[in-house]
């Protein structure tokens, strides 16, 4: 017997979907705030009595705390996810899609699936560089579906579903909808 290839659609690409990076907005801010609390030191003794000492204070306290966690981040940056991605650092995951826990309406939960025997999930509200847009906003996981998923951790840097599943009823609204970055397939 012949086994057919499957095709693939392509619906999230990290290295052509993925948002800048906001690590200089962040910088950005977390400096202004540091500044801005110098500032207020400065010139406290012009400030309400009340606000002389802890409102400064606090203001400098939240720019540090804001620098330092910008150092200390933990949560990849698109172009880092992108960089893995094209260096060849990232898995891939090949089955059909089970578990599949849609993101209810009115919470902020997160959505998650199995994909051959690997767990992912994310959600519309977190940061992530990957893939995350849940069904409740226009996004393509269903349960049943065939996917390739090219993963780094918990971040999918490249998601792609089988071409005649996704035609025949999944993908019913314009790609994009689903922000599909090329319909080629890989």
């Amino acid at each position: 017997m012949l086994a057919l290839a499957t095709t693939y659609r392509v619906v999230f690409d990290i290295t052509k979907d993925a948002r800048p990076d906001d690590i200089a907005g962040g910088c950005f801010t977390a400096t202004l705030l540091l500044a801005a609390g110098i500032v207020l030191l400065v010139i406290r003794r012009s400030l309400p009595a009340i606000l002389r000492l802890w409102f400064p204070a606090l203001v400098v306290a939240v720019g540090i705390l804001g620098i330092v966690g910008l150092l200390f981040r933990t949560v990849p940056q698109p172009s880092e996810l992108a960089a893995a991605y094209r260096a060849g650092k990232c898995e891939v995951v090949e089955g059909t899609v089970t578990q599949f826990h849609p993101m209810p309406a009115r919470e902020h939960d997160s959505e998650s699936f199995v994909v051959a025997g690997r767990r992912f999930h994310y959600s519309d509200y977190s940061m992530t560089a990957g893939f995350h847009q849940s069904v409740q906003h226009g996004g393509p996981m269903r349960e049943g579906l065939q996917v390739r998923i090219h993963h780094l951790g918990n971040d999918i840097a490249k998601l792609e579903i089988d071409d005649t599943q996704a035609s025949n009823n999944t993908m019913q609204r314009t790609p994009k909808a689903f922000g599909v970055a090329d319909l080629g397939s890989r």
